[in-house]
C-alpha cells in the first residue's frame, strides 16, 4: 500500500460524469470550483490522490444530500464504457467474482474479498478501504450498480464499517435467480 492512497482517473471521471449528467454544466462548474481541480486534466488510466473522490462526495452531500454519494457510485459502476455493455450478458455472480481484481486495478490501497454463501448471497469484505464517512455509501452504490448492470433484482446491506470502528467494511449482497 502506498502512503498516499490513489485511485485511477476513470473513477474520478465517472463521478464527474455523474455530476454533469445529473446537475448539468453549471453543477459541474460548481463541483470543479469546490474540489479545486480542472476535470479535463484527469486521465482515466493515470493515478490520482483518492482524496479527490472525497472532495467530490463532500460537494455532492453539501449540495444534493448524502444519498447523492450512493447514486454517483451506482452511475460510475454502470458507466465503465465497453465493460458496461459486455456485463449485461453476464450474471451478477460472475461480476462479483471479478470485483477483487477490478478493485486492485482502480485503487492502490486495501483489498476486497468475496465469499459466496450460496447461489443467491455473497459477503464482500473490504480491508483498509474506508477512507471517510463516504466510503460505505459509495461502495453500496457500486454494488447496487453491479446488480443494475446485470438486470438483477437484489439488495445490498452494510453489515460492518471500518470507519465506524470495525476491522473491515462488510456488505451482504442478495439477489434473485
Amino acid at each position: 500500500m502506498s502512503e498516499e492512497r490513489k485511485a485511477k482517473g476513470a473513477v474520478i471521471n465517472g463521478y464527474l460524469k455523474f455530476v454533469k449528467k445529473t446537475y448539468g454544466a453549471k453543477g459541474l462548474e460548481d463541483c470543479k470550483a469546490a474540489i479545486g481541480i480542472d476535470p479535463s486534466t484527469i486521465k482515466d488510466g493515470l493515478w490520482y490522490e483518492d482524496a479527490i473522490n472525497d472532495r467530490i462526495f463532500t460537494w455532492l452531500e453539501e449540495t444534493h444530500g448524502f444519498s447523492a454519494v450512493e447514486k454517483a457510485s451506482r452511475y460510475t459502476t454502470k458507466d465503465l464504457g465497453l465493460m458496461s455493455y459486455i456485463v449485461r450478458f453476464v450474471n451478477v455472480k460472475r461480476i462479483l467474482k471479478e470485483f477483487p481484481k477490478n478493485y486492485q486495478t482502480l485503487f492502490d490501497y486495501g483489498t476486497l474479498e468475496v465469499e459466496f454463501i450460496d447461489d443467491n448471497n455473497a459477503i464482500l469484505r473490504l480491508y483498509d478501504g474506508a477512507t471517510s464517512k463516504y466510503s460505505c455509501p459509495a461502495w453500496m452504490g457500486a454494488f447496487y450498480g453491479a446488480l443494475e448492470m446485470t438486470k438483477t433484482k437484489g439488495s445490498v446491506e452494510e453489515t460492518k464499517c471500518q470507519f465506524k470502528g470495525a476491522d473491515h467494511c462488510e456488505f451482504k449482497i442478495s439477489w434473485e435467480g
